[in-house]
Formats: structure tokens, sequence, C-alpha cells
């Protein structure tokens, strides 16, 4: 509903009417760019010194949004909100130490542009209708974002919704409870398997290395955590 959104909405209309080979985005489509891009964008310091202190930014493939996104900040000023992943994980490079994850992320990069799928929305559709399902919950935000995020892509709740049934009917609450307990479930697995090799480890501790003694704390970190989702789940 806010002016400037809309106003952008149908300012990227009239460019891509006049640029677009096969004519405007549908309406919902601009929409869903223009509100990402205003939510970011107001997630960030008024003043930015550094790539790093921006914080948001918007990975995307679609070329039309990076230069729309130029367009604005040309008025603004300050770095880029919209990048391709490739972009970014390099600028990465001047700010982030070398390591493994950063490679494999510069080589997943490359492999994107051929993985990349068309927007689904009927799959947020139904994303948007297990989030306000679990915003009922009084407690919702003590669970882990691991435990939130296997609850979203639950199978068997996405199908029920996507069937159109209703958000608050005793079916959808039944299935998100049981999903919830599944986490709670694999999450308690994993406490005892955690338990399981911190004590084989502290059996061993007179005559262990180095290695193996940080490997014992690193374990009572994790097994910490973990013990700490099941308490809030």
């Amino acid at each position: 509903m806010d002016q400037r959104v809309v106003d952008d909405i149908l300012e990227q209309e009239r460019i891509q009417e006049k640029r677009r080979v096969k004519g405007a985005k549908p309406y919902e489509a601009n929409e869903h760019d223009m509100v990402l891009w205003h939510f970011a964008a107001r997630k960030r310091p008024e003043v930015i010194e550094s790539p790093l202190d921006a914080w948001f930014w918007v990975a995307t493939l679609d070329f039309g949004f990076i230069v729309f996104d130029r367009r604005k900040r040309s008025r603004r000023g300050g770095p880029p909100l919209c990048m391709t992943p490739s972009s970014f994980v390099q600028l990465l490079q001047f700010f982030v130490p070398r390591s493994e994850t950063l490679d494999r992320a510069l080589v997943r990069t490359i492999r994107e542009p051929l993985l990349f799928l068309g927007f689904d929305r009927s799959a947020e559709a139904v994303t948007v209708k297990i989030v306000q399902a679990l915003s009922r919950y009084a407690s919702i935000d003590d669970l882990s974002p691991e435990m939130l995020r296997n609850v979203l892509v639950n199978d068997a709740l996405r199908a029920t919704l996507a069937r159109g049934i209703d958000v608050e009917s005793a079916e959808v609450n039944a299935l998100l409870e049981s999903a919830m307990l599944e986490e709670l479930e694999r999450t308690q697995g994993d406490v005892k398997r955690l338990a399981a090799e911190r004590a084989d480890l502290e059996s061993v501790a007179n005559s262990i290395s180095v290695e193996s003694k940080a490997r014992i704390a690193e374990l009572e970190s994790v097994l910490q955590s973990k013990e700490d989702e099941v308490a809030a789940a």
C-alpha cells in the first residue's frame, strides 16, 4: 500500500512496455521485486562508508531488476543493492579471508545460472500460509531458524495447503504440530548422538591430542545449542 512502492511498480511497467520484447511483466512479478527492493533498502543504514556496512543485499539473476536498482542508486547514492551472486561473492573476496567455504561458494555461483528455475507464485503462497499459521504460536520465536526452515518445507503440510485447505483448519493445525514434533524428535536424536560422541572422546581424554580436545570443546558448544533448541521446542 506504500505509494513509493506503487509508483516504482508502475514505472517499471512503463519501462518494460518500451524495452522488453514480451512487454511488461505481470503486475504481481513487479510487485514482488519492488517490495523486496524497498524492504532491503529500508533495512540499510542511512550512511554507508563501506560495503560491509550495508548488511542487506539482493542477489538476483534478473538484469532488469539490477538496472532498476542502478537507476535508483544513481539518485540516492551508495553501493548497489542488487547484484548477481557471482558479483557479490567477488566483492566479498576483498573483505573475507580466503577459505574452502568461500571457494565452494565461488564455484556454486558459476553453476547457479544453469540451474536457475522460474519464480513459483503458488509455492510462495503456500509458504506465506505456513508462516501465517506459525505466527499464531506465542513462543514461535524461541525455535531455531533450522527448525522453522524444515517446517516450511514439510511435504505433507505444503501438499495440504496447496489443495486450498483453510490455514486455520484442524487438519492444518494437526499437520503443523506434527511437523514441529518431527523436528523436536530429530533434534533430540542429535543431542543423544552428540552426547555419545562426547562421552567416547572423554573416555580417552588422558591420551588424546590437542585436536581431539578442540573437538570436545566444539561438541560441548554444539550440544548446548541443541539442548537449547529442545528446551525451546
